[in-house]
């Protein structure tokens, strides 16, 4: 309960890789030597299991603050562009309404 389950199967793994090499085999119950022989255990492979490299991507903290702050951008843009298309509206709706500069901008957009 106090560690996780992969800490527990790479422990289960070592156990395993030192039964195998309990000299000679027979000393070990019949039940013992057959789950040692089972497939699909990292016995044996607890080295290669260990040492690969990670998958390939970003941390998810890392890959929290990316798309965090990618959201944040597209906010920002979509504002602007609502503020840009209320301009522009003003623009060819009223232009008197609008000041020099706000004028100025909506020629541009």
């Amino acid at each position: 309960m106090t560690i996780r389950a992969t800490s527990t199967v790479l422990e289960m793994a070592q156990v395993r890789a030192l039964l195998r090499e309990v000299e000679p085999a027979g000393l070990l119950r019949e039940d013992v030597r057959k789950y040692l022989d089972r497939p699909g255990q990292l016995c044996g492979r607890w080295r290669e299991v260990h040492s690969k490299e990670p998958p390939p991507g970003y941390p998810d903290r890392k890959f929290a603050a990316i798309t965090g702050a990618t959201r944040r951008d597209a906010v920002a843009i979509r504002q602007r562009l609502r503020v840009f298309r209320t301009l522009i509206e003003r623009f060819e709706t009223a232009p008197h309404t609008l000041s020099e500069v706000e004028r100025a901008q909506a020629k541009r957009s």
